[in-house]
């Protein structure tokens, strides 16, 4: 397995998870320079989360401890990524601490979850997907729009149908 497959997660679903409520909300409010690096951000911290909560749930799970070590530096390297272009962020734009604040409890359900090896359950997916629709609310607000012009979009893209698989 080459290093950019072993770091980078493949979980396909999880990408346009991330990629879609921020693009939606890009698009309904307007561009700017803010967006860009935060979007960067979002993605890297989404890297740092998966790595992290690999490990959490490795170190517990398995019996080989280099399944969990091998997390270890991505998790490490990701962090340190999102947190060097995240404080710059929140110095240009204070009110993100208050959207981290409100994506925390979220994150805590989702390590959790991984920590007893259960993060194909129903409850952690719904969980996993509040922050992630909440993005739009967060990429809109940095194009200068307001919570509501983004919340029924939000809402909407929360409760979105699964696909048939009919």
């Amino acid at each position: 397995m080459s290093t950019l497959r072993r770091w980078i997660p493949n979980q396909h679903g999880a990408w346009a998870m991330l990629a879609v409520p921020y693009l939606a909300g890009v698009l309904i409010g307007s561009p700017s320079w803010l967006q860009l690096p935060l979007f960067l951000a979002w993605l890297l911290g989404y890297c740092a989360v998966f790595h992290a909560e690999q490990w959490v749930r490795l170190r517990r799970a398995s019996r080989n401890p280099r399944a969990a070590a091998r997390h270890r530096r991505p998790a490490l390297l990701f962090t340190t990524a999102t947190l060097a272009l995240g404080l710059p962020l929140l110095c240009a734009a204070p009110w993100l601490a208050l959207a981290a604040a409100a994506m925390a409890p979220f994150l805590a359900v989702n390590v959790l979850y991984a920590r007893r090896n259960r993060e194909r359950a129903l409850v952690n997916g719904l969980v996993a997907v509040v922050p992630a629709c909440g993005m739009l609310l967060v990429a809109l607000r940095a194009g200068g729009g307001t919570l509501a012009d983004g919340l029924a979009p939000a809402l909407a893209c929360s409760t979105s149908p699964a696909p048939s698989r009919t």
